[in-house]
């Protein structure tokens, strides 16, 4: 059986059902309230602020645009701040965050949350 993911926006109190996936699949997702800084350059730190954000709930962060996505390098994490770096090859410009779930039914969090890359 292939890995198959799943990529949606939901706010951080939203229950939502896609009927692909339970309501309470949703529930205690992880999201992302704040960053710091919230305009950076390629190679920078960015600590994001929010819950759900540990090794248990969150395994990849991305950058997109609303061409590419660009996995970041997770620098350190627990429930409530994960640091992540840039990718040095991100483009310039305002950049969604999305967050890759842990466990078997990976999915792909679109964040409420933009950085811009300068």
């Amino acid at each position: 059986m292939q890995d198959a993911t799943l990529s949606v926006s939901i706010p951080c109190t939203a229950t939502i059902n896609l009927g692909l996936v339970g309501e309470s699949d949703f529930a205690g997702a992880p999201c992302i309230l704040a960053v710091d800084p919230c305009v950076a350059k390629p190679g920078a730190v960015i600590t994001a602020i929010g819950h759900a954000l540990g090794r248990d709930a969150v395994a990849g962060v991305f950058l997109s645009d609303p061409r590419f996505d660009w996995k970041a390098e997770i620098e350190t994490q627990s429930q409530n701040v994960i640091r992540f770096r840039i990718p040095e090859f991100a483009r310039k410009g305002p950049q969604r965050i999305l967050l890759l779930t842990a466990g078997r039914r990976r999915v792909l969090i679109h964040q409420n949350v933009t950085i811009v890359v300068e």
